[in-house]
């Protein structure tokens, strides 16, 4: 059976269970079975040579099949491939091998070698088939059909890493393969002696399904994309589901006698939602004796003495209670709801070790999904921690007359807040007054557009990078690094919601682009999300911006980057409620992998600030030139957008119209040098306003 402790699944046997397998067993046989098997049991216990059952045995087996550990500890067999399995893979493959099981399942945390592990029972169940003399009269299958066991996954590559580098890395280390069964490598199998195959596959390749499938391996099920088809009970179905019905009936059709299978299949994935393929699975086999689960963190598996015994609590939540870092102080009265079970039952409150706590901090979701191995409810707030939402404390402010701008009615930024004058002399000696952003002058801006669809909102966002930090990172195996990282600094968000009735006109977005441009402010690249933005981004080309389609729902990393921006104190923004309001209330859909909007909600404004922090960072990944630090522009990017400007002039297009700043001023808002030229540093000195603390 299978029992579920703390969030956590794992199968064992019990005596009332082994008792039910056995009548099962016996009540299958018929009369002359059953006095064949009463004869032998007999001839067991009077023995003087040979048993009957050995003279079967050796009719049957071309040689003696060594236990499991013999197989795993063995140089013979599996070479030294297996040194690295820890004790407790160890144990679950005796368990495994020696329990009549059909099915396995590795779930839990990534890291703790779920499809090492499998690798290793794949090699059994090959080492077991190589050992019979006539498998396919022992299976009872036409002569030269094949016998195959399939490794699949995600894409093709992932699967040919499982076969391929996972695999037939420990036969090719093994003697006892190289003597007794060796291999052929095609370009998507492995072909041993008895027409013995074992065969790697994508998860949109159906050629598996036209196999002999004695044995399997579906790798990252959880993590298998979505189909088409609906259940009534569960939803759309994923490929996973698919594949496991397609190569469960292949098993049973081929290879089932009497309810009984000879080879198993491995179900390997790291958690991702209490919805997902894995978790379904052992829920469903709840009370399925043939099905083998275990459930780790990483921390279960590898020895103590590789993490510090001190730990910390960690709240796993459900839908109405979110998930949360046990303060201290609060231990006390938690433990003692978990003594008297009054804590919901789908809530689980677990033990990390101190190790682990900077990854949880920074990532509270993740790092119980992908650490903790724990499945996390399908809708979760995306920034956990809201005590990171805060705005910069000395920050201008909002610097637009409306906080909320209807193209309708009356709306203006407030240049004071913005831009300071200055006068520059010209080479006739003239003085002439011009505009500059306040706070860091000479560095380039970038702008994100999220246009509205028809009658929705808009968001738009202008940012740039105030200076390079250093930050520690740590990588999947938990070594730390050093990396370089960008402050941004908001210098203006606003909603654009659309008039009464109406829609809102892109062409007066464009209008605030450009008078930011025309007050001074080097606009480098413009981006904008949606299909709808095609001939706006055009507009925008001829006149001389770099203007792109970003999109922020296609993938995380736009917000994952504005997660890791907040949590690390990286982001300067000001107090705009309806930016802040739209950051509590943004969700993580994981069965959609993407951040969302609760009903009725929305996040234009934060769709915008997510898209201008992260085109920033794609397009200024490289540390700052040492000459120029705390600014990442280039002689040669400058003098890329002088063409850019050059061009958009020589067009005519109404160069003097949108930007009268630049008239005369060879193509530099303001008509200010670049700081490789002698254009400062970044800062303000004409009544300008720095961030304080950086």
């Amino acid at each position: 059976m299978i029992e579920e402790k703390s969030g956590r699944a794992r199968s064992h046997r019990t005596p009332e269970e082994m008792e039910a397998s056995l009548k099962k067993e016996l009540d299958a046989l018929t009369p002359d079975e059953r006095a064949a098997l009463l004869f032998m049991l007999e001839d067991l216990e009077h023995q003087e040579d040979k048993s009957v059952l050995q003279v079967i045995s050796e009719a049957e087996y071309a040689r003696e099949v060594v236990d499991i550990e013999t197989f795993i500890k063995d140089p013979y067999y599996m070479g030294n491939t297996c040194e690295a399995l820890y004790d407790k893979h160890v144990e679950d493959l005796k368990e495994l091998f020696s329990g009549g099981y059909q099915e396995a399942i590795w779930t839990g945390s990534i890291g703790y070698g779920k499809t090492f592990v499998a690798s290793v029972a794949v090699c059994r169940v090959l080492y077991e088939i190589s050992c019979l003399k006539n498998p396919h009269k022992s299976f009872g299958l036409a002569p030269g059909s094949n016998i195959s066991i399939v490794c699949l996954s995600v894409n093709e590559q992932l699967a040919m890493q499982v076969a391929f580098d996972n695999i037939a890395t420990k036969l090719k280390a093994s003697p006892y393969f190289e003597e007794h069964f060796p291999f052929k490598a095609t370009k998507k199998e492995f072909r041993f002696p008895n027409g013995v195959w074992l065969a790697a596959r994508a998860t949109t390749d159906t050629s598996a399904l036209g196999l002999n499938v004695i044995s399997g391996l579906l790798d990252e099920t959880n993590f298998m994309p979505k189909g088409k088809k609906t259940d009534a009970r569960f939803g759309p179905v994923d490929h996973a589901e698919t594949l496991y019905v397609g190569i469960k009936r292949r098993m049973k059709s081929r290879f089932e006698r009497r309810g009984k299978l000879p080879g198993i299949l491995f179900l390997v994935s790291s958690k991702k939602t209490t919805d997902d393929f894995t978790s379904r699975r052992i829920r469903e086999s709840t009370n399925d004796s043939t099905v083998f689960v275990r459930d780790y963190a990483i921390w279960h598996v590898k020895p103590e003495e590789y993490y510090s015994a001190k730990t910390f609590l960690v709240l796993c939540g459900n839908e109405q209670m979110p998930s949360r870092i046990i303060p201290e102080e609060d231990e006390p009265r938690y433990r003692a709801a978990i003594a008297a079970k009054t804590l919901p039952d789908d809530v689980t409150v677990i033990d990390v070790p101190e190790d682990f706590q900077p990854d949880f901090e920074r990532d509270l979701e993740g790092a119980i999904r992908d650490i903790a191995g724990m499945s996390t409810v399908a809708l979760s707030p995306f920034i956990q921690r809201r005590e990171k939402l805060q705005p910069a404390a000395k920050h201008p402010g909002h610097p637009f007359s409306v906080e909320v701008w209807d193209p309708s009615k009356p709306g203006t930024f407030v240049w004071d807040k913005l831009v300071a004058e200055f006068e520059e002399r010209d080479f006739g000696g003239y003085m002439h007054r011009k505009m500059r952003p306040r706070v860091n002058p000479q560095i380039p801006r970038h702008i994100h557009i999220d246009p509205a669809y028809r009658k929705d909102r808009v968001g738009f966002c202008l940012s740039h990078i105030y200076e390079w930090r250093d930050v520690i990172r740590k990588t999947d195996e938990g070594e730390t690094f050093q990396e370089r990282a960008p402050v941004y600094y908001v210098d203006a968000i606003l909603q654009i919601v659309p008039p009464i009735g109406d829609e809102i006109v892109l062409g007066d977005i464009r209008r605030l682009v450009y008078d930011l441009s025309a007050h001074g402010f080097m606009i480098t690249g413009v981006t904008m999300d949606t299909w709808q933005s095609v001939d706006a981004l055009q507009q925008l080309k001829a006149k001389g911006y770099r203007a792109e389609h970003l999109s922020v729902d296609t993938r995380m990393d736009p917000y994952n980057n504005l997660k890791d921006a907040f949590y690390e104190d990286r982001i300067l923004v000001y107090d705009y409620r309806p930016l802040f309001k739209e950051l509590q209330q943004l969700e993580r859909d994981a069965n959609k992998n993407k951040v969302d909007h609760p009903p009725k909600g929305s996040k234009d404004v934060s769709d915008a600030l997510a898209g201008c922090l992260f085109a920033l960072k794609e397009k200024n990944s490289r540390q700052p030139l040492p000459m120029v630090k705390g600014l990442t522009y280039s002689a040669d990017s400058w003098m890329v957008e002088q063409e850019q400007h050059s061009l958009a002039s020589q067009a005519g297009a109404g160069r003097d119209r949108y930007f009268p700043a630049l008239a005369g001023s060879g193509g530099m808002p303001g008509g200010m040098l670049p700081p490789f030229l002698g254009g400062g540093r970044g800062g303000s000195d004409d009544g300008g306003w720095n961030p304080p603390g950086l």
